[in-house]
């Protein structure tokens, strides 16, 4: 990459669609000028795109020109930044007073508040947190990478997630249900008293209101949802 402004330090990774003001500086990328409208002025902003499309960019962006794909070039320094630890990750607890298998996983970085239930062969992964009268059912898997692809240093790749999952408390996690954690540092979430049935795919980033309930076989991909008012 080429830079064109200011040597700023970078705050965090994002999509267009979710350029808001955070401090420091956001690194997005566009590939066609049909997306322009969604950038913003400002020096908080660098854009990773190609030498064609810089006059698509709003007052005050900085530039970070590549020859090629610049989706690939952002995903290529999001997986750098991911594998070289710059993100925070939970501390690990495992309370005394919850319930967890033996034949549960649960890996380190992993927050497991008291009168939570881990049934057996469910797998919690790094940077989730289990909350207060949670129950995960057996064979479930909770934080796992989900489904981003990229061309990541010249080879198709499913890309490093940054964030993490939050399940608070008495949410009930069904039978081989997945729970995808946040792409770019945030938390996939589930809101008090939420359920979810068995095999239940929750996509990475996902933010569930309380009281949801998600019956069987359900994928909710859309960033946030809340019970419907009947």
């Amino acid at each position: 990459m080429t830079l064109e402004g200011g040597d700023r330090e970078i705050q965090r990774f994002t999509p267009l669609s979710d350029l808001v003001a955070s401090g420091g500086v956001a690194v997005t990328y566009l590939n066609s000028a049909r997306f322009a409208d969604s950038l913003r002025s400002g020096d908080d902003i660098a854009v990773v795109t190609r030498a064609e499309l810089r006059g698509h960019l709003q007052s005050g962006n900085i530039a970070l020109i590549v020859d090629g794909d610049a989706h690939d070039a952002f995903y290529t320094a999001f997986a750098a930044a991911v594998q070289d630890g710059k993100y925070e990750q939970l501390e690990s607890f495992r309370s005394p007073r919850a319930k967890i298998h033996p034949m549960a996983s649960i890996a380190e970085n992993v927050h497991v508040e008291a009168g939570a239930v881990i049934g057996a062969c469910a797998v919690v992964l790094p940077n989730t947190y289990v909350g207060e009268d949670v129950v995960i059912k057996p064979n479930a898997t909770v934080g796992g990478d989900g489904y981003e692809n990229a061309v990541i240093r010249g080879r198709r790749s499913i890309v490093p997630h940054a964030g993490g999952a939050w399940l608070c408390e008495g949410v009930q996690v069904g039978s081989a249900t997945c729970i995808d954690r946040g792409l770019f540092g945030d938390f996939s979430f589930a809101g008090p008293y939420t359920t979810m049935d068995n095999l239940v795919h929750v996509a990475h980033s996902v933010r569930a209101g309380k009281n949801c309930s998600l019956t069987a076989c359900t994928t909710p991909t859309i960033p946030h949802f809340e019970p419907a008012k009947v």
